[in-house]
């Protein structure tokens, strides 16, 4: 049922069914939390799992798996220290890419909290706010040039790029290509055709596939990397 106890004992009866760590899973009492996004923070295997499970609504995963968007800020970051989040990329043309933050900034605080205490607390995990258009938050980073900034950011629909870069270098005498992918959704078919197309013509004949920081998606989507990949485009060896 939809109250939040049922959806506390959904979340807990998932985790239970499908959680990679769930061995290490505690079973409290899904009664004893106000919503199924604290009943989470509190079981997941945190000595692994920083980013790996979360909850998210219906709206906001249509819009990832039909159209690469999500509602948001623009950055992710990962966890390179007990007390530190440095970002791995920004996405173009989001708030934070507005901003001018970047791949290697270090994220101080967010809402005059700092990096340091939300880590410690758990709190990093909802500090962010609402998956909804005009919600605002308050960061600080150091860029890296040692520069401390900060700016007031308002979430919008971003769109996340599925094939970020492709090129075609020279090494050891073959053509190698390369190919950034971030993400298995519907529009990755097109993008990737293209990207494939674009190794072809410029003569590839190996293959160097970057899914560093890839959210993940649709199998079906995966079946037709994998055809590109096996097909006659490109015929030398395959590195991913």
């Amino acid at each position: 049922n939809c109250t939040t106890v049922g959806q506390n004992t959904f979340v807990r009866d998932t985790l239970q069914s499908f959680y990679y760590w769930v061995d290490q899973l505690p079973n409290p009492d899904p009664a004893g939390f106000p919503s199924p996004e604290e009943y989470l923070e509190a079981v997941r295997y945190k000595a692994v799992d920083s980013s790996y499970s979360y909850i998210t609504s219906k709206a906001s995963s249509d819009a990832f798996y039909s159209d690469s968007q999500f509602i948001g800020f623009g950055p992710s970051y990962k966890r390179t220290a007990d007390t530190e989040l440095r970002l791995v990329q920004t996405f173009p043309g989001s708030p934070a890419a507005d901003a001018g933050m970047d791949r290697g900034d270090t994220l101080l605080s967010v809402n005059g909290k700092s990096t340091a205490d939300l880590l410690s607390t758990g709190e990093i995990n909802t500090i962010f706010g609402a998956e909804q258009v005009g919600v605002t938050g308050d960061l600080a980073w150091r860029d890296m040039q040692g520069r401390q900034r900060s700016a007031t950011l308002t979430k919008r629909l971003v769109t996340i790029p599925t094939v970020s870069q492709t090129a075609v270098l020279n090494a050891g005498g073959a053509r190698v290509g390369y190919v950034h992918f971030r993400n298995f959704v519907q529009p990755s078919v097109e993008a990737l055709n293209t990207a494939f197309t674009q190794l072809r013509d410029q003569g590839a004949t190996e293959l160097v596939l970057d899914l560093r920081y890839n959210g993940g998606g649709l199998v079906s989507v995966g079946q037709h990397l994998a055809g590109l990949i096996a097909g006659p485009p490109l015929v030398g060896q395959v590195f991913v």
